[in-house]
């Protein structure tokens, strides 16, 4: 598995995990993995980064740290899949 596509599962993943977190049913097309999350999606809010957070890291079976927590880590989903990636060891 190449880099860029496990890179791309784990985008994909994150989108499910966020439409989930946030009570939809499904990902709107309308999310690509390169948009700002904050001002793009109403309802994200800090609570919501907190419920995906622990969402995060009970499906990657990994652990944020309060350096992991900054707006540069949740500033698109493909910053946030880098991140888990790291974290990954991938």
């Amino acid at each position: 598995m190449t880099a860029s596509f496990a890179l791309s599962n784990t985008t994909n993943e994150l989108k499910s995990l966020l439409a989930h977190t946030l009570g939809m049913p499904q990902v709107p097309p309308s999310w690509t993995d390169d948009m700002p999350l904050f001002g793009n999606i109403p309802d994200l809010d800090s609570m919501t980064i907190v419920a995906l957070v622990t969402a995060i890291e009970e499906h990657f079976a990994i652990e944020f740290i309060d350096e992991d927590m900054t707006m540069d880590t949740f500033v698109s989903l493909t910053k946030l899949a880098m991140v888990v990636h790291g974290k990954l060891g991938s």
